[in-house]
């Protein structure tokens, strides 16, 4: 299916460039909503989750809808906010040309995150082509536009109007990367558009829109700048009070330019990012692209020199004007345009020699297809470096190693062989030490953390090692470890470094280094980092080993911008190396196919460290990934304390560490183990454990934990340190003294070992496994209820361990098939164990509270708590077992709709009629429990209590057209006793209890008809006393029963009659309606 434009067939499929949208659209998405008022986030929020579940019920059209009724409310009470002023961009009540204009850009930019989302549908595709053509090409091309006006005007208000087109500009380039740097193809074209031109209807940017798109895209930062300082650049004022804005422009038209000429070009292809002018093939493609760069190192050696270099960087010139300007020029353009030409002769190169742009081997030149670089670039070279050298005052010997360094790269060039790239990064290790020990090295200050010394010290060895890396990729010197190891020491070496820079020592009590370094500079090496080392490792140039380590490292430095005063570089290192080895080490055997190919396109071999992972090798990884968590317990700490603003507990630091140990082994078992049901267990069991004790918070040792264990030798093992110091309720009572009576609460550790023995049976294959894991699981239960809610009084504690043992027992067997009968007689003990137990608190009552309380023995200090300790034991027997009752009614139910669903031949066996019994008894059960706890809740309460309660009978084990009659059906039940019993306790008179009797009566038949109606499935019945009859005359009666009775629940039940007469009209009414449909 398709339809046919311009050659091409239309395709539905997947949207391609889902990357690109959301680089364009998710920032200025975030950016509009960041201004907005709170009632359009809130209306994001809540249309987001909305479509989401629209989305995962399958519900295609709706979720479409949703999203556009999501937009176009956001959209609106946008407008709303800012026409009343209350908008944060709205300066004054007033709309003013600004205001208007932004509203018109986020409009644009909520209609293109609704073609975003549209192209998605399938079902829009197939019904709608054209359509979806034209919005994947608005999405295309106008995207890049709107979100930069979107983001820049954030930008302004968040770093200003002087520094905001600057970063308007490097948005600009990342957008125009992602969208109009190349062709790219129609996520729906059917045919592949092979050799055509730019601009045929096979693209999803075609080249007129490109053209006008790259000049309205990077002409935005330009316009912004001379908007904001047109009062200050010339002609508005003089030449000499508009030249730093001048110099600014000039960098601002410059990059752009540079971008356009230096963009990396598609195979076959040298024009680059020009490859939407008329002239793009060839040589004239490259022409234009030579012209493009040297026009931009004019403007970007005059931006930088009066922008950049004479301005934050005078000091360092040491030569006298005007010879400081003609070197300074020199230097930056001999520099930028050896720099600047060779990019592009190489791109170019590389692009019509149809290959990669992988550095040929020594002796091939500087790239596939390229000759030696001519004489004339390595004059050009060392003239500039000479240039910069004097320029910067450079005594013989740094001049002599400056020159060096330029000699060798121009040497380099032109054989590509190692010992010439040796003489580069010595000379130009030597020019960074002397620029640092010139300048910097003497100060006695700090850098963050660091000495100035020791800063300096790093910088130089991360710079010699940083130039030795290209040469060893190029030249292939060593091989695999040599280019490993040198990227390993950068890594450590930056690691260590910014890990100075940027955070504070742990031991200082004063702020005594300045952030020197920018945190968002930790996150570009970050990043960099971690894709040189992916690309490094596709393309073979090294292993696996030395491109997990470095991913580790460098993804580790992200720390840096969470935390700043903690030092979690070296735990999250650890960390990722114990959680990542078992998935970057081991080639995968579903993943080969990729692998292969991979390698076969990159022409060399991709290896890992080992083929399969064996048992003993998982036991391994496991034990690291345990040992890492352990020994980032700190770094735990911290963040725990940065994240509640306090001291965590011990409980929940355990609980986290416990936790952290299972989810860092995840990786493994889902990668190697996928059907070891041993170890997935385990993994559930270890975070449930973790969950339970951070919750339960059970108590824990102080010696081995905060404080050291009286051992021999002064050893002194630990888990904490001392500034890492938990709470801990005994810190408490050593301060304040015990005067609560406090309890240790170790019958919680009973509650943990319950939660992971049940967990732990649940799973089990077999039946006497099961029943005995249950068994034990509610012992501790048992236990732990008993001697937390009934201390000191055995023999309820031991009825309730008994109790808790036979729920336990019934919910493991009524699962097992064909074994439900078996958990009769323990369901039948069940029951009957809890009137024993309520005759058991008046035979044995709970023991006096003055019988542990020494300090006053006076028992008439505790009349008040003796006669409510018996109430309250009762009470809690009551709670107890409704609780079990609930369990089991639920596991019940659950079975029941699980057999509904497996397609199993005959009828219902006598397992699933016992399972139903078990589960109907223990519904009733839980019900009236739940009834005589409300019984002290006062005659209000007891009226409406039941239209709380009555949704218990749901789990009721009946048919699906009968399971709500009980519901309606408990209603009356319920209010009509309360009324009796309320009407014969007396006190209303014999007036008063005639009327209430009445209002009783009265109020019944609505009732009984609706259930009736439910009971039948909702249908009409045939035969008796019509329904129609009945809700005309009994419904009216029900406000006379409200006028007539002095009772709560008798006007309850008139109101739920009328609501029941309501529904049943409207139920009858469309069953009828089907019905004349279908005749």
């Amino acid at each position: 299916m398709g339809v046919r434009g311009g050659g091409d067939s239309f395709k539905p499929g997947a949207f391609r460039h889902n990357g690109a949208a959301a680089l364009a659209l998710l920032p200025a998405l975030a950016a509009a909503l960041g201004f907005a008022h709170q009632m359009v986030a809130a209306v994001g929020i809540v249309g987001v989750l909305s479509t989401t579940i629209l989305d995962l019920s399958g519900a295609k059209e709706a979720t479409f809808f949703g999203v556009w009724v999501t937009l176009g409310l956001s959209l609106a009470g946008s407008a709303l906010a800012m026409m009343a002023g209350l908008d944060a961009r709205a300066r004054e009540t007033a709309v003013s040309l600004e205001a208007l204009f932004t509203l018109a850009a986020e409009a644009q930019l909520f209609a293109l995150v609704g073609f975003w989302a549209t192209v998605q549908f399938k079902w829009v595709q197939a019904q709608h082509s054209g359509a979806t053509l034209a919005m994947e090409r608005l999405l295309m091309t106008a995207s890049p536009l709107v979100s930069l006006i979107v983001v820049t005007h954030g930008l302004v208000a968040a770093v200003g109007s002087g520094q905001a087109p600057f970063y308007s500009m490097g948005f600009s380039i990342l957008l125009h990367g992602a969208f109009l740097s190349r062709p790219l193809r129609s996520s729906f074209a059917g045919r592949h558009p092979a050799r055509r031109k730019h601009s045929g209807p096979g693209l999803a940017v075609r080249a007129g829109d490109a053209k006008v798109c790259t000049a309205a895209l990077f002409a935005v930062p330009f316009v912004l700048y001379l908007v904001l300082h047109s009062p200050e650049v010339w002609p508005a004022a003089s030449l000499a009070e508009s030249a730093p804005h001048l110099w600014s422009l000039l960098l601002l038209l410059g990059v752009p330019l540079a971008w356009l000429a230096v963009c990396p070009s598609a195979r076959g292809d040298p024009s680059g990012a020009l490859w939407w002018s008329k002239s793009a093939s060839g040589d004239a493609a490259v022409a234009a692209r030579f012209t493009a760069a040297n026009l931009a190192l004019i403007a970007l050696v005059l931006g930088l020199e009066g922008r950049v270099v004479f301005r934050s960087f005078s000091q360092y010139v040491r030569l006298p004007a005007p010879w400081s300007f003609l070197a300074v020029t020199l230097a930056l353009g001999g520099g930028g345009g050896a720099l600047l030409n060779f990019l592009v002769m190489f791109d170019a190169a590389a692009a019509m020699s149809g290959e990669d742009e992988d550095v040929a081997a020594p002796g091939a030149g500087a790239g596939p297809g390229l000759g030696p670089p001519p004489t004339w670039a390595g004059a050009v070279l060392l003239a500039s470096v000479t240039a910069g050298c004097l320029a910067l005052g450079m005594p013989n010997l740094a001049l002599a190693a400056a020159l060096a360094c330029a000699a060798g790269l121009a040497l380099f060039l032109e054989s590509l062989l190692f010992r010439d790239y040796l003489i580069f990064v010595g000379g130009l290790t030597c020019a960074v030490a002397w620029f640092l020990r010139e300048n910097f090295w003497y100060l006695d200050a700090r850098a963050g953390a660091l000495g100035m010394g020791e800063a300096c010290t790093h910088i130089t060895a991360c710079w010699a090692i940083s130039a030795l890396v290209p040469g060893l990729a190029a030249c292939g010197v060593g091989g695999e470890k040599a280019l490993g190891s040198a990227l390993a020491a950068q890594a450590l070496v930056l690691a260590y470094l910014e890990r100075g820079l940027v955070f504070l020592p742990r031991l200082s009590r004063y702020n005594e280094g300045d952030l020197t370094y920018p945190p968002y500079l930790v996150l570009v090496t970050s990043a960099l980092g971690v894709g040189a080392a992916r690309a490094l490792r596709g393309s073979g140039r090294i292993g696996a080993g030395w491109a997990w380590f470095l991913q580790c490292v460098h993804a580790s430095k992200v720390s840096a911008v969470v935390l700043h005063e903690a030092h979690l570089v070296v735990p999250c290192a650890a960390l990722l190396m114990a959680i990542t080895a078992p998935t970057q080490l081991y080639d995968d055997s579903r993943g080969g196919a990729a692998a292969s190919s991979l390698s076969a396109a990159a022409g060399r071999r991709v290896r890992g460290v080992a083929g399969r992972m064996t048992a003993a090798r998982g036991a391994i990884h496991a034990a690291s990934a345990v040992l890492a968590v352990l020994y980032s317990r700190f770094a735990v700490f911290d963040v725990l304390s940065a994240a509640l603003d306090r001291r965590p507990g011990e409980a929940l630091l355990l609980g986290s560490l416990i936790a952290a140990s299972a989810l860092a082994c995840v990786p493994l078992v889902r990668r190697h183990f996928p059907h070891s049901r041993p170890a997935r267990r385990l993994l559930v069991a270890a975070i449930a454990s973790g969950i339970v004790v951070a919750l339960v918070a059970p108590p824990l040792p102080v010696s081995g934990g905060s404080r050291c264990p009286r051992l021999p030798f002064g050893l002194c093992p630990r888990l904490w340190d001392s500034d890492h110091r938990p709470e801990h309720e005994v810190d408490d009572v050593a301060i304040y003294g015990d005067l609560a009576g406090r309890r240790e609460h170790w019958p919680r550790w009973l509650l943990v070992c319950s939660v992971v023995s049940g967990l732990a049976g649940l799973g089990g294959s077999s039946v006497a496994a099961r029943l005995a894991l249950a068994l034990c699981s509610g012992a501790g239960i048992g236990a732990y209820v008993s001697l937390e809610v009934f201390p000191g009084y055995a023999a309820m504690q031991a009825a309730v361990g008994l109790a808790t043992c036979l729920c336990l027992a019934v919910l493991a067997v009524v699962h097992a098939p064909g074994l439900a009968p078996a958990a009769t007689p323990a369901f039948s003990a069940l029951v009957a164990l809890l009137p024993l137990s309520l005759l058991l608190t008046f035979a044995w009552p709970p023991p006096a509270p003055w019988a542990e309380d020494a300090a006053s023995p006076d028992p008439r200090l505790h009349v008040d708590a003796e006669r409510d300790a018996g109430t309250d034991a009762r009470a809690g027997v009551l709670v107890i077992h409704c609780c079990y009752a609930l369990a089991v009614a639920f596991s019940a139910k659950l079975r029941r709709r699980r057999k509904g669903r497996t397609p199993v031949g005959g009828g219902p066996s006598a397992s699933d009629g016992a399972a139903s019994r078990i589960g109907n008894v223990a519904t009733v059960e839980a019900f009236l429990l739940c009834l005589s706890l409300f019984r002290d809740a006062g005659p209000l309460g007891r009226a409406y209590s039941v239209f709380a309660l009555c949704p218990v009978l749901l789990l009721l084990n009946l048919s699906e057209g009968r399971r709500y009659a009980p519901v309606a059906a408990s209603v009356p039940l319920v209010l009509t006793a309360t009324a009796f019993a309320e009407v014969f306790a007396g006190g209303t008179g014999a007036r008063g209890a005639i009327g209430n009797l009445l209002g009783i009566l009265v109020t019944l038949p609505n009732h009984l008809e609706f259930v009736k109606f439910l009971w039948a499935g909702g249908r009409r019945r045939a035969g008796g006393l019509g329904s129609a009859q009945v809700l005309v005359v009994g419904t009216p009666l029900n406000l006379v029963a409200i006028l007539v009775t002095t009772l709560d629940s008798v006007r309850a039940q008139a109101l739920a009659g009328i609501a029941f007469a309501t529904v049943q009209y409207f139920g009858e009414r469309g069953v009828r309606r089907k019905g004349m449909m279908v005749l």
